[in-house]
């Protein structure tokens, strides 16, 4: 039974997909993450693919174990989908010197990137959630300096929406025909990092 109220709750969060808009609500779900998942929190989540079930579930448990990283019962306020951008953006900045995008030490793994046949496969949720990750991954590609340069900034700031409007040209040529983006600057913030993880993670692989 205890199992069974864990996973309703878990579906209920995810459902909902609330996500931080305001400047606090940015602050709290970002000082959460921190909290909850330590400087290598995202390490192995990074395998599994986003928006998967696996992946899902591995947030909601994290989320759900650390109260007292909260200061009110309000942790699954957001749903624990957000977090994940933010544990990808923390584990960027322990794993690589954005300077140059060397390894500080081993990376993590990564889950490998679906082909065009299991990428239909794949929910609704995480077919997009998997393309936007490419996107960030083509856009850090293309522009890595400018994306190391929105890294350099506090999430929600002015400081953040001019890093963003730098990334714009090539975000845009990293668009797949066909493909719109309804996500906010949050959102968008997280799938660059994790986009970037995963860039810089081939890149150290090459320079071997």
């Amino acid at each position: 039974m205890a199992q069974m109220d864990t996973d309703t709750a878990q579906l209920n969060n995810v459902r909902a997909n609330v996500i931080p808009n305001s400047a606090a609500e940015i602050d709290f779900v970002t000082k959460f993450a921190q909290c909850a998942g330590g400087e290598r929190g995202g390490a192995n989540l990074l395998r599994l693919l986003p928006a998967s079930q696996q992946s899902d579930r591995s947030l909601f448990f994290m989320t759900d174990s650390h109260p007292n990283c909260a200061p009110h019962n309000d942790r699954l306020t957001f749903s624990v989908r957000n977090y994940r951008g933010v544990l990808a953006e923390l584990l960027l900045e322990s794993d690589f010197d954005l300077s140059t995008w060397s390894a500080r030490g081993k990376p993590a793994k990564i889950f490998p990137a679906p082909t065009n046949d299991q990428l239909v496969r794949l929910s609704a949720d995480s077919r997009s959630a998997v393309v936007m990750t490419e996107i960030g991954t083509c856009t850090t590609q293309a522009s890595p300096a400018a994306v190391a340069a929105l890294f350099a900034t506090e999430a929600g700031t002015p400081a953040e929406s001019t890093a963003i409007a730098a990334i714009t040209p090539a975000l845009a040529g990293c668009i797949p025909p066909g493909v719109e983006m309804k996500i906010s600057k949050f959102q968008l913030r997280g799938y660059l990092a994790e986009g970037a993880y995963r860039y810089a993670v081939v890149k150290a692989a090459a320079a071997k």
